[in-house]
């Protein structure tokens, strides 16, 4: 017996395979630069906040840097504007037992005195507080981008 020549129709055709897995090919290659354009898009977006935050608390130290600077320029005007040193002038009867009279002007300007230290030492906390925050969003934009660049770059 002679063996039975197959149909055309039970092969696969070779050209029609090819075109199949051509079209196959550039399908799936249109989804991935899809997925990419949207993740280049959200990568853009995060870096935009992530630079206007940085923004914001670069606004915030210079804010407490011309706070701090003004206080300094007050502090060196009071000391300008204070009298040129007294001359001495013998008294004229002899001093017997003085007494410590407690001179309210002194009092005013210790507490004067005091107020600008307890002003100088906030601002001193406002400014180390906002540093170190500024110092720990950096580091969490620097983590956050890095966990962005290995997430992405892992298939």
């Amino acid at each position: 017996m002679l063996p039975v020549p197959p149909s055309p129709a039970s092969f696969v055709n070779p050209v029609r395979a090819g075109i199949a897995a051509l079209s196959l090919l550039v399908v799936a290659a249109g989804g991935y630069a899809f997925h990419e354009h949207n993740v280049a898009k959200r990568q853009v977006e995060q870096n935009a906040a992530t630079a206007s935050d940085l923004n914001a608390t670069r606004d915030q130290v210079n804010a407490l840097t011309a706070r701090l600077d003004a206080m300094s320029a007050e502090q060196a005007a009071a000391k300008l504007s204070q009298p040129a040193t007294l001359v001495y002038r013998r008294p004229l009867t002899a001093a017997s037992s003085r007494h410590r009279i407690d001179d309210p002007r002194w009092k005013k300007f210790q507490g004067q005195m005091d107020d600008q230290a307890k002003q100088i030492d906030a601002t001193r906390q406002d400014l180390a507080s906002a540093r170190t925050d500024l110092e720990g969003s950096i580091a969490t934009s620097k983590e956050r981008e890095e966990n962005r660049r290995l997430s992405t770059a892992l298939p």
